[in-house]
């Protein structure tokens, strides 16, 4: 893969100089290396032509390490009245561009999405990347209808999981969480290594956490420490100007700036 920066805020007071870190695939690489350094797809300008990812504190689900809680169990039982089976999909076997399914998107869009983000226009943009190659459909037999889609990112050793969308008459039954949890026993089914799962970075995301096998990165490597996690999103609303580096005097981050992986 190929990195690059893009200058962005200035702070001269502390000498802190802010850059985005972007990093795009070369020609036949899979995608398992950039999301092992913690890049995700960039989805957010429509005019970007490029295959672009950027740096970010991203998550995911170590499967080595995962196996089933008491309560993953807890959302079954939740749940299992409606009846629910996965399908997996190659994202050609599925029309994508159907009107009744770009109106389910939509739809959740405008009631769990912050500020409308998912414009039509943007879906569109999201459903022609090359990289989103397969698609997970939530059927309930006891409706007779689908419930849910998860947009992934397959690789050869790992799972992205971009986008989910469901209906949200069953948000109170977790429905979302279920979802997800169902895609980290997919993944470990399919022995792939790792799930990823997007960012963390508001207190909305550390449910993330209740999973076994969970990791964030850190900035330097995978960390499976949840409080430091939970200490570093509330810190930020903080917005102090000094990055985490100039603060490691602090007894929480010592340990990420130990930098032992340089000896």
């Amino acid at each position: 893969m190929k990195t690059f920066y893009s200058e962005h805020h200035a702070d001269y007071s502390s000498y802190t100089f802010s850059y985005c870190i972007y990093a795009m695939l070369e020609k036949g690489e899979a995608i398992d290396k950039i999301y092992g350094s913690s890049f995700l797809p960039y989805s957010g300008n429509t005019d970007i032509v490029e295959d672009v990812f950027y740096l970010a504190r991203g998550t995911r689900i170590n499967l080595a390490d995962y196996k089933e809680s008491t309560n993953d169990r807890r959302l079954n039982k939740k749940i299992e009245h409606l009846g629910l089976t996965i399908n997996y999909l190659d994202k050609k076997d599925f029309n994508v561009f159907d009107e009744k399914f770009l109106g389910f998107i939509l739809k959740f869009q405008n009631e769990r999405f912050a500020n409308g983000e998912m414009t039509k226009e943007r879906l569109i943009y999201i459903l022609n990347k090359p990289f989103f190659n397969k698609i997970l459909v939530v059927f309930s037999e006891e409706l007779d209808k689908e419930l849910g889609y998860v947009f992934i990112c397959e690789g050869d050793d790992c799972l992205h999981y971009w986008f989910c969308f469901y209906d949200t008459d069953y948000f109170e039954l977790s429905l979302g969480k279920w979802i997800m949890y169902q895609t980290i026993v997919l993944a470990k089914e399919q022995n792939k290594q790792y799930l990823y799962l997007g960012t963390s970075y508001t207190k909305n995301s550390l449910y993330k956490g209740d999973f076994n096998g969970f990791e964030f990165w850190d900035g330097v490597t995978w960390n499976k420490d949840k409080k430091l996690l939970a200490y570093l999103i509330e810190n930020q609303e903080n917005q102090n100007p000094l990055d985490n580096y100039k603060k490691r005097e602090d007894s929480r981050l010592t340990n990420i700036f130990n930098f032992d992986f340089l000896i």
